[in-house]
């Protein structure tokens, strides 16, 4: 077998390993992207009164499979070139725990949509942006 034989197919297995973490990144920064508008949809979408329910339910529906997205979207070796700092990967307990509880706020709005529940609803939606906060105070590396 020729040098250069050799060179690529050890080479290959990184390459390919260096292109899913590209698309687990990019899958993370758009689950991110659209929690963030999910959440702001919500947060308009909310009066109490003449709250659009099939809406809610749609929005929160997009909002928990965006967390289900994250739930697999940070990989270890994925950490190279993401804005997340490293923590994640070294030190993952509480931030699966705050994944966990925002994936958890979403199912509480999917439910609360489907049963009308503004009040529920409103608690959910508070959680959620709770979580965000303090996920991003402790993992986020840039703004």
């Amino acid at each position: 077998m020729k040098k250069t034989a050799v060179v690529i197919l050890f080479a290959l297995p990184v390459m390919v390993m260096a292109n899913t973490f590209e698309t687990k990144i990019e899958a993370r920064q758009t689950a991110f992207s659209g929690i963030e508008t999910g959440l702001e949809s919500i947060d308009d979408l909310i009066d109490g009164r003449n709250t659009d329910w099939q809406e809610m339910s749609n929005v929160s529906q997009t909002l928990v499979a965006h967390g289900n997205t994250l739930e697999t979207a940070f990989p270890n070796g994925s950490k190279e070139g993401s804005k997340a700092k490293s923590d994640i990967w070294d030190k993952p307990e509480k931030f699966n725990s705050l994944l966990n509880k925002m994936v958890v706020s979403f199912d509480q709005l999917s439910l609360a949509s489907q049963n009308e529940d503004s009040k529920m609803a409103k608690n959910a939606l508070k959680q959620a942006e709770s979580t965000c906060r303090s996920c991003h105070r402790s993992y986020r590396s840039r703004w």
